[in-house]
């Protein structure tokens, strides 16, 4: 354990995930990055470092703006990022330490803020706090959507949870669990290996890769699909619509031209 000094702050978080080759959880409720934190996260990125940031849900349109500028930029970077309703803590995760700190990831507060950082090496603690990351932040997790409306209700995809542990994914029948189960269950790669949650409502019932609804949510789904079919098929075709036309005219010229 070291205790970090607020000048100390940002310098070694940079450190820390210059020497990171896997996996990399910042949790940070507000951010905006300076130039050399991009530029670690880019080299991070490169290296192919898996990194996933958690920042805070917009609590009015006023917020939502900054959010968005927040995920434009990890975007780009290619950065994966979550919406956490509530969020206060700020955690930064890395291969072999963890510091949990005061300081956000923000500009203002690496140069301004009068922080205080504690970084965790120790094996026990770093696999306790990775747990609460897990449980506590993961789980109630929203996958940030890119949506140029300023409607916060859309700024996130359909919500889901991944059908072993129950973190908040997409809703996606595609994708059903979140990438840490899915590593575990590819090595085997049973899609009726039986699971724990419904995908869409999070119910405790067996499920599968290859069934990963419960009943209920399994019916609305195929109500939905057929309702979208019968919109479909009933709107009218203008191309069949005309083709008619002009065959039944052809028709009814042929008809006069031979009683003539």
């Amino acid at each position: 354990m070291r205790v970090v000094k607020d000048y100390e702050g940002s310098a070694v978080i940079i450190a820390e995930l210059d020497k990171t080759q896997n996996e990399c959880v910042l949790v940070s409720p507000y951010v905006k990055l300076w130039d050399r934190l991009h530029l670690a996260l880019e080299r991070a990125i490169e290296r192919g470092v898996r990194i996933e940031a958690f920042i805070r849900y917009p609590e009015s349109d006023l917020d939502v703006n900054k959010v968005k500028g927040t995920v434009t930029d990890f975007t780009k970077l290619g950065v994966k990022t979550y919406l956490v309703k509530n969020l206060h803590a700020k955690i930064y995760s890395f291969d072999q330490s963890v510091i949990v700190s005061s300081m956000n990831l923000y500009d203002f507060s690496q140069q301004n803020s009068i922080e205080l950082s504690v970084l965790f090496d120790e094996s026990d603690t770093i696999t306790e706090i990775k747990n609460y990351i897990n449980d506590h932040i993961k789980r109630v997790a929203i996958p940030y959507h890119e949506s140029s409306s300023n409607n916060i209700e859309k700024l996130v995809e359909k919500e889901g949870f991944c059908i072993r542990c129950r973190a908040r994914i997409k809703d996606d029948p595609v994708h059903p669990l979140c990438s840490n189960c899915y590593t575990i269950w590819a090595k085997y790669g049973n899609p009726n290996y039986l699971e724990n949650y419904c995908l869409s409502c999070g119910k405790e019932i067996k499920t599968n890769i290859a069934k990963p609804y419960c009943y209920e949510c399994y019916s609305k789904n195929i109500s939905k699909n057929k309702k979208e079919d019968n919109h479909v098929q009933t709107k009218p075709n203008p191309i069949l619509i005309i083709l008619i036309f002009a065959v039944l005219l052809f028709i009814f010229i042929q008809c006069i031209t031979c009683q003539q």
